[in-house]
């Protein structure tokens, strides 16, 4: 399956797509994706694009129409998201493109698993969360 949501290891959320998602996909992402916060409990979000293929306009479109419908809730209890992607030009893009408009939480855009599990611990542990497992 293209796209993985793994909550398994609360507060740290896993979200991970390979290849390229159905549209019956991105809407399963996106819409999961928004609800973490509706457990009222700080988390961190690690989303691994390794394997992902450059993204479609429409699942862009859904993803920033989601983002802004659940603003606050994301700003309260997301601490952070972690972006897993290996190609040096898309992470650069990533970046441009949050620059332009801002997620709700803080964010870092790196090429390693270990990188974005070692920032998502450093979040968690700031507020006294277990981020060992991360």
């Amino acid at each position: 399956m293209p796209v993985e949501l793994d909550d398994s290891t609360w507060p740290l959320v896993t979200l991970k797509i390979s290849g390229t998602p159905s549209s019956e996909e991105e809407e399963y992402f996106t819409n999961t994706s928004v609800r973490f916060p509706e457990r009222r409990e700080l988390y961190v979000a690690v989303i691994d694009l390794r394997e992902a293929a450059t993204p479609t306009p429409r699942f862009v479109r859904r993803q920033a129409a989601a983002q802004k419908a659940h603003l606050e809730e994301l700003r309260s209890y997301c601490l952070g998201v972690a972006f897993v992607i290996r190609s040096a030009m898309l992470r650069g893009a990533l970046r441009a493109i949050f620059h332009l408009q801002e997620l709700p939480s803080p964010y870092i855009v790196v090429k390693t698993i270990e990188e974005a599990h070692s920032w998502a611990s450093s979040k968690l542990a700031r507020k006294g969360l277990d981020g060992d497992d991360a």
